[in-house]
């Protein structure tokens, strides 16, 4: 029925739940499946995994770009 999943649903670290399920753990959920199907799950997954990773490479390009940058801009390697 859903209404005793949304306790659950609000503590874990990711809810999905069925969109045909009560309003209530609709409401909790983080996901939710608009059909009955947990195939668009790996999906989901996927997307996340996806997300993290871009996140991580622009952290790492922004670090290498103030480590080279910054010296760049402050004069460092202009002659005296």
């Amino acid at each position: 029925d859903g209404v005793n999943d949304a306790p659950a649903l609000a503590c874990g670290d990711v809810g999905v739940a069925i969109g045909a399920g009560a309003h209530l753990a609709v409401d909790a959920a983080d996901v939710v499946l608009v059909r009955s199907e947990l195939a668009p799950v790996a999906a989901y997954i996927r997307l996340c995994k996806d997300t993290v990773w871009t996140i991580r490479r622009n952290f790492l390009w922004a670090f290498v770009f103030n480590f080279l940058g910054l010296p760049l801009a402050a004069g460092v390697f202009y002659p005296r």
